[in-house]
């Protein structure tokens, strides 16, 4: 039996905070398939150092291997004679950046650059499938370590790609009427600030909130400490479609209680504008209390609104 192994990486960077893998095509009578940098192993090579190599001549980039992640698969070479002779490929997660692609013309006729979606489609491989759905569920872990549920809704902590997600309220004049901001221009607005939110904040949290029925992203509900009068602020947004469903107060509701047992959030407040009943109903179904008067201006100085602050004291988190 003559076995081979090869050895590769799949490679992504980001650009203005989304992550894009890189892609190669092959040359010949591979010309037709789509993968990533890989090649065999020689002689004293380790598996890393045979990928970190391969990735260097095939695009021209000195990449980083992430620990942790580590997928292959194997198959029967049909040779003549040898039917058991067999491959298998390695594959390692690696990041890059700021660097030029350069793509090795022997082996590779052309590189793209893609967002996990549209990678996914350009590759023909089930197994290359696979393991990039592996390589994209473990970048996404950080973010679905902390969920949320309630009856109808799933919680989990906002990320850059969910940026086209959130058009769908974004975009919205209608959502953003007694909101700070105003209605994005375009749905890559949102990557101005979203790569620099933590995943793992003990004082902003801020999720995606979905359906359970069909996925869909229903808006954005967060709890924001904070320190310095150890309140816990609410804010909440859902796409237009969702109004009047009863998801904010749920949604909210499992929110905060999340935020009393994980964070131990005992003071809540929220401020809506005098004139949005709607939100100053869901705010006295949370169990809050009108405290006192105020007023806010829209961050680009258009609209003062009159507004009342909301309030809520627990003892525990079995209080909500």
């Amino acid at each position: 039996m003559a076995d081979e192994k090869s050895c590769g990486a799949i490679v992504f960077t980001r650009e203005n905070g989304i992550r894009k893998y890189v892609i190669v095509r092959g040359t010949g009578i591979y010309q037709a398939f789509c993968g990533f940098p890989k090649g065999h192993m020689e002689a004293g090579e380790t598996e890393i150092q045979t990928a970190l190599r391969e990735v260097r001549e095939e695009t021209g980039l000195d990449v980083k291997i992430l620990d942790g992640f580590r997928e292959t698969d194997e198959h029967f070479l049909a040779r003549e004679g040898r039917p058991n002779d067999k491959k298998t490929n390695v594959y390692f997660l690696a990041e890059y950046y700021d660097q030029e692609i350069k793509a090795q013309e022997s082996e590779v006729s052309e590189i793209a650059l893609l967002e996990y979606e549209d990678a996914l489609k350009c590759l023909q491989s089930e197994e290359s499938k696979r393991e990039l759905e592996e390589a994209e569920k473990f970048l996404r872990a950080p973010y679905f370590k902390e969920v949320v549920e309630s009856e109808r809704l799933s919680m989990r902590r906002l990320m850059p790609e969910d940026y086209k997600a959130m058009a769908a309220w974004d975009m919205d004049e209608r959502v953003y009427k007694y909101l700070l901001g105003n209605a994005c221009k375009s749905p890559e607005d949102p990557l101005i600030w979203l790569p620099k939110k933590d995943p793992a904040s003990p004082v902003n949290i801020l999720m995606l909130v979905s359906s359970k029925d069909d996925g869909h992203a229903v808006g954005i509900y967060a709890v924001n400490h904070e320190l310095d009068r150890d309140v816990w602020t609410l804010s909440y947004v859902n796409r237009y479609d969702d109004w009047g469903k009863g998801y904010t107060v749920e949604g909210m509701r499992a929110l905060m209680k999340h935020a009393a047992a994980v964070y131990g959030a005992r003071s809540f407040e929220g401020e809506c504008a005098k004139v949005n009943v709607g939100s100053a109903k869901v705010m006295e179904k949370l169990g809050m209390k009108y405290d006192h008067s105020s007023s806010y201006t829209k961050n680009d100085g258009s609209v003062t609104f009159e507004s009342d602050v909301y309030t809520l004291v627990i003892d525990d988190a079995d209080s909500l």
